[in-house]
């Protein structure tokens, strides 16, 4: 940010302190300096990571690599054998010799994407993250917490968190006071701070002209904390403020945390449920990320006897009392209304207590509720949806009614059933002759589930080809894009032509370097293990001095993206085939536990048969459970991810929505028109479709049901989702 810039002292100011305009002007450059610390801070940070990633980087060229040569194979496996070439090789045209060019950026003439930077945002398997013990406290009156409380509650990107969770960012907001005419933002800087104002008055200048006033009880700056994006304003003090500040790390660490906690928490609960004691981790992971959290007050009835069911639930905390209303007390029945708790003791069935489960004999049989459950006490209850639970448990229905033989009868009996009823032995269950117990010898179905994409089940993958590089020769520039190049190339001695695409050392680690070294690596593993047909290839890796080149299959026939601008809107029954062939592309990278998180048109390349074939693999990434990593492109971010609730596969589903949704009408459906970024924030993580589509959209009503059923902003009830793919 330059020097500070700190005013002229007053004009009577000796250097001896004591006076009142002296005091006032030195407490001014104390704030203006506590501003400067937290840019500095930033920038230090993210020094820090990037020298790190140089240093480890020329350590591994110093030990693995020769000077000048080029060695197969940039992170050390064997794609091929390394082998060091001489410098007038054909690639050496490829080559940026000092690696001080600056790629140019392609960009749209109508529009151009923002994709997310991911400075301090990466995954807590491998980020600096921020330690426990650097989130301080700042303490504040109990009058200035409500202050502050009341702007948040009401403002995106805080509306909607529990009062807890803003309590706790209220809490690490720091302070500092600011000087008349000083510059809070400048406009065109990376931001990452947002600001609260408890004294003051501040100017909103953009272009150099005051478009707007900030008062006090204001938050501003709040789009940083989401995107990495550069300020689309300046914002002047107008007078002497006083603020507080929150930085986006430590909004996502407090968010991201308590969210990780309360998973964990839900999950290691979830396994000591019997109903659930023979699923596999991973079913009762995705059990805890569908059910939701209730909270009764004592005397209310959960569920009551005679209704339809529509829910199971799960006592996760306090009591709950089963009653059933005897078959010859009608007349009672009738006064039920007016009998205190204590008056109907005489039906009671039994006290369910933590862990319990009722409920869910009905969904099983599509029975009525057979008996009343009422609050003993406040209880916290997990609630499984009917249609949650057909979707998720069905294909595990028998398996459940077996449980509920082994664990005992229902808590939930039947019309008049004896509560000692003896478990029914099940045929496909086996007896330990030594400890008694009974075996389940079946697996669960969704642990069989076959591969997916039947349809491609015949294809047989080209043998993948690692040419020696003095074959390759250049035939054109592809593209370009902010540190890479991509070249079209062929193989002299086999004629065959590839995608050369070439990354610049220089630019890789010039701007956090640690992180994008880790994208590209993940990029080339991830591409070796997937094989195919809708998507790219890799056959071989390079590495010289100065470049990191991967050689990519070739698809010619440019990308969804420009066909989407050519076209304005794709004929449905195109952008059904692209959707099919997408799917399967999916459905294949899902089977292989890696979820891609960067679907959009532009990753969508066609063929010179006009196939699909998904390219860049850089968020990529292998999940079993969830990722806290923020990435992707605002357009298509799914709304787990903005909401700091950790993603998986169900991200890509959402993507693959919005992205059918642009091409049947030409735009993203929760882009905000006049390019505001908070807005489309609210849009996203709100998922209102129907008044998305413009007056022109000619989507059927099975395309409109299809997007709706994918951009669902509950997880649970996504499309896909719960089926465990297409």
């Amino acid at each position: 940010d330059g020097e500070p810039n700190f005013g002229a002292p007053p004009a009577r100011y000796t250097g001896v302190s004591g006076g009142a305009e002296e005091i006032a002007w030195l407490k001014a450059q104390l704030g203006e300096t506590s501003l400067q610390a937290q840019r500095v801070g930033a920038a230090y940070h993210r020094m820090q990571q990037e020298s790190h990633a140089i240093r480890s980087t020329l350590l591994a060229q110093n030990s693995h690599q020769g000077k000048g040569a080029l060695v197969d194979d940039f992170d050390g496996s064997s794609m091929s054998s390394p082998r060091a070439l001489p410098k007038k090789a054909s690639l050496q045209s490829l080559q940026s010799g000092k690696g001080t060019e600056t790629p140019t950026k392609t960009s749209s003439k109508n529009r151009q994407r923002k994709r997310l930077n991911h400075l301090g945002l990466t995954d807590r398997d491998s980020e600096d993250d921020l330690d426990d013990e650097l989130v301080h406290v700042h303490p504040k009156s109990d009058e200035l917490t409500g202050r502050i409380l009341a702007t948040l509650s009401q403002k995106a990107p805080f509306e909607g968190h529990e009062e807890a969770d803003l309590m706790q960012l209220i809490a690490a907001m720091a302070p500092v006071e600011i000087k008349s005419e000083v510059d809070v933002l400048r406009e065109g800087d990376a931001g990452d701070i947002a600001y609260w104002v408890e004294e003051g008055v501040l100017a909103v200048v953009v272009g150099g002209e005051e478009v707007d006033t900030i008062n006090k009880d204001t938050v501003f700056g709040e789009v940083a904390l989401i995107y990495d994006l550069d300020r689309t304003a300046t914002v002047r003090a107008k007078s002497d403020c006083k603020m507080w500040l929150l930085h986006r790390q430590m909004f996502q660490h407090i968010l991201r945390d308590k969210a990780i906690a309360e998973r964990k928490k839900r999950f290691d609960f979830l396994k000591t449920v019997k109903l659930f004691a023979t699923l596999s981790s991973r079913q009762i992971s995705r059990i805890a990320d569908v059910v939701d959290v209730v909270t009764m007050d004592a005397e209310i009835q959960i569920i009551r006897e005679g209704e339809e069911a529509d829910a199971m639930f799960i006592i996760h905390e306090g009591q709950a009392v089963v009653s059933q209303q005897l078959a010859d007390s009608g007349a009672e029945q009738q006064a039920e209304s007016a009998t205190t708790f204590a008056e109907s003791a005489k039906s009671l069935l039994r006290i369910l207590k933590e862990g319990d489960y009722f409920g869910e004999r009905a969904l099983l049989h599509d029975e009525q509720r057979s008996a009343t459950v009422t609050a003993a006490s406040k209880v916290k209850l997990l609630r499984l949806d009917k249609a949650v639970f057909a979707t998720l448990l069905g294909s595990l229905h028998a398996e459940l009614i077996k449980l509920q033989g082994r664990y005992g009868p229902s808590p939930l009996p039947k019309k008049q059933q004896s509560m000692s009823a003896v478990p029914t032995p099940t045929p496909d269950a086996r007896v330990d002759s030594e400890g008694g117990d009974s075996c389940r010898q079946d697996s669960s179905p969704i642990d069989k589930r076959p591969p997916p994409g039947n349809s491609t089940a015949a294809y047989m993958p080209p043998p993948r080809l690692a040419p020696n590089t003095k074959n390759l020769s250049l035939l054109k520039q592809l593209g370009s894009g902010g540190y890479g190049r991509v070249s079209l190339v062929r193989d002299t001695k086999t004629r065959r032509v590839y995608a050369l695409k070439r990354v610049c050392k220089a630019h890789l680690l010039a701007h956090n370097g640690m992180m994008r070294c880790e994208w590209l690596l993940r990029e080339k593993r991830v591409l070796e293990e997937l094989e195919h047909p809708f998507i790219v290839t890799i056959h071989a890796t390079y590495s010289d001095d100065h470049n990191l080149f991967l050689l990519l299959g070739v698809a010619l026939g440019g990308d969804l993206y420009r066909l989407i601008e050519k076209l304005g809107q794709v004929p449905e029954k195109i952008a059904r085939f692209y959707a099919a062939s997408l799917v399967l592309s999916l459905s294949h990278i899902h089977y292989l536990e890696i979820v891609y998180r960067d679907l959009k048109p532009e990753n969508v390349l066609l063929d010179a048969q006009g196939f699909v074939k998904l390219c860049d693999f850089g968020f990529a990434k292998k999940v079993q459970d969830r990722t806290y990593t923020r990435c992707g492109t605002p357009d298509y971010t799914a709304p787990e991810m903005l909401l700091n609730q950790g993603v998986n596969q169900a991200c890509d589903w959402w993507a693959l929505g919005i992205l059918i949704f642009e091409m049947l009408t030409g735009v993203p459906p929760f882009t905000d028109p006049g390019g505001d970024d908070m807005r489309t924030y609210q849009n996203i993580t709100h998922g209102e479709l129907s008044r998305c589509y413009p007056d022109s959209s000619t989507a059927t009503d099975e395309a409109r049901a299809l997007i709706q059923g994918l951009c669902t902003v509950k997880v649970a009830y996504r499309l896909w989702y719960l089926q465990g793919g297409a």
